[in-house]
């Protein structure tokens, strides 16, 4: 009897051990800055701080999450239609140089091309957003913006990547978007539809920024994915999984 407390010690100090790490990871922060994993909510309507934002006047691309392969993803089917699931981020918090993702498309729109704004469709395509003033453009440029947002019916960012699976762009392909030139395009996938297969994409968002515009890039305020066939009027349907920040930047 003498020896058992001796004995149940080990077990007490690996039960408060234990108990001591499990509190730690309640107790972590979360970061608003990183988008919450589609992997771990449950099939049906998207949620999680993702909105879904469309253009005034045209048909909504409809998202939902699914189960695929033993996990949950987006399924955004375009019906010619176009619309963004969003994910707000704030510009003063913990900022990335770096996102990933995977996803997935069904099939590729015969009419698409993107040097036209009458082929500007894509059936999967993935911004990265920027908080940059307007007001540091030129002249011509804030008139094209304005314009470009009348023409889309809603405000455009002033600076965005737009991360493309075109069916006949080269990989990497970059290009202003044919609406505005402060939405540069990318084609990181080129052709080639194969449904059983998942392709994963990792981006130096902030390498791409000073390719294409010239200057460092000022904190991200969203990310977003999309399908849109409202100028094709044509149909797509696309999967998208988890998109991930990573690569911290320290304040300077």
């Amino acid at each position: 009897m003498s020896g058992s407390p001796v004995r149940s010690f080990p077990l007490l100090a690996a039960l408060l051990l234990a108990f001591s790490l499990s509190l730690a990871v309640e107790a972590a922060p979360v970061d608003p800055n990183q988008p919450p994993r589609f992997s771990r909510m449950e099939p049906g309507p998207v949620d999680g701080g993702w909105r879904v934002r469309g253009l005034r006047g045209v048909r909504e691309t409809a998202f939902r999450l699914t189960k695929q392969g033993g996990r949950v993803v987006v399924e955004a089917r375009s019906e010619s239609s176009m619309a963004a699931l969003v994910f707000e981020l704030e510009p003063a918090g913990v900022q990335y140089s770096k996102i990933s993702w995977q996803w997935r498309i069904a099939n590729h729109l015969r009419s698409a091309d993107i040097h036209t704004r009458e082929g500007d469709d894509y059936p999967a395509r993935l911004y990265v957003i920027f908080d940059d003033d307007p007001k540091q453009l030129s002249l011509l440029a804030r008139i094209r913006l304005e314009v470009a947002s009348a023409i889309h019916g809603s405000s455009l960012p002033s600076r965005a990547l737009c991360y493309v699976w075109d069916r006949d762009a080269a990989m990497e392909t970059s290009v202003p978007s044919a609406f505005t030139a402060g939405v540069q395009m990318i084609v990181v996938r080129s052709g080639g539809v194969a449904p059983a297969e998942w392709t994963a994409q990792t981006r130096d968002f902030r390498a791409d920024y000073r390719r294409a515009f010239g200057a460092e890039a000022p904190p991200v305020s969203g990310v977003a994915i999309a399908s849109d066939s409202d100028n094709t009027r044509e149909s797509a349907l696309a999967w998208f999984g988890d998109v991930i920040l990573s690569g911290r930047v320290e304040p300077r």
